[in-house]
């Protein structure tokens, strides 16, 4: 899919009240705080952009119901190391996440993803 491959990494912790973000104006130049649903509707809508990768943690993000059930939720999974692999299917190509890596059953068009 791409000649690079990227590591990345997602941290879950609790923000005190009245946090600012800030941008280096580099690797980030804008920032907002959003919930994950609404995160994810603004991409499918397509007034975001948001890469797989994100999209699978915003997803899992949804399912708790605070930031403390966020926090203990992220404690409590089991790291993974998540390659996804492509697979021939008869419905065309798809991304495929390892089962034990958390997301559940995973199998992404290639078109939605760009590849």
């Amino acid at each position: 899919m791409m000649p690079k491959r990227f590591d990345t990494w997602f941290y879950a912790v609790r923000a005190p009240e009245n946090q600012l973000a800030a941008c280096d104006g580099r690797e980030t130049v804008d920032a907002e705080w959003i919930a994950p649903r609404e995160a994810l509707d603004l991409a499918e809508a397509g007034q975001r952009t948001v890469i797989f990768p994100t999209r699978m943690n915003l997803q899992l993000l949804g399912e708790a119901k605070s930031a403390a059930d966020a926090v203990a939720r992220a404690a409590a999974r089991r790291l993974v190391p998540v390659l996804p692999q492509v697979e021939t299917r008869p419905e065309g190509r798809v991304l495929v996440l390892p089962p034990d890596a958390g997301y559940g059953a995973v199998a992404e068009p290639m078109e939605r993803i760009g590849g």
